[in-house]
């Protein structure tokens, strides 16, 4: 089963909230890598970071997967952000779309 990674769960390991650092090192302890990202999501995380010594080690050690997403689904990115900004930006109209294109896991 794939997960799907936005920018807070990719920083969560750095967290300055220790119960948030916590919960998704357990999460991937329990759920195995690869997470799915998308390239703006991956992006906005290393932002937040602003650290890009750290960047490279996070790109080396955790197993994301980089979907690709802008290239086929422009169109559908486009019109995600004029109905929903300024609440969604580039990154989460990239992963509302990729959770379309990962099927739902079976309960």
């Amino acid at each position: 089963m794939e997960f799907i990674a936005d920018a807070s769960f990719i920083v969560g390991p750095w967290s300055k909230t220790p119960a948030r650092q916590r919960w998704v090192r357990e999460f991937m302890e329990e759920h195995k890598p690869p997470f799915v990202t998308s390239d703006p999501a991956f992006t906005e995380a290393a932002h937040l970071m602003d650290n890009p010594k750290r960047v490279s080690e996070l790109m080396q050690s955790f197993d994301y997967q980089f979907a690709g997403i802008l290239n086929d689904e422009r169109e559908a990115v486009a019109r995600l952000l004029a109905k929903y900004a300024p609440e969604m930006d580039l990154a989460d109209a990239t992963l509302v779309l990729l959770s379309g294109l990962i099927p739902a896991p079976k309960c």
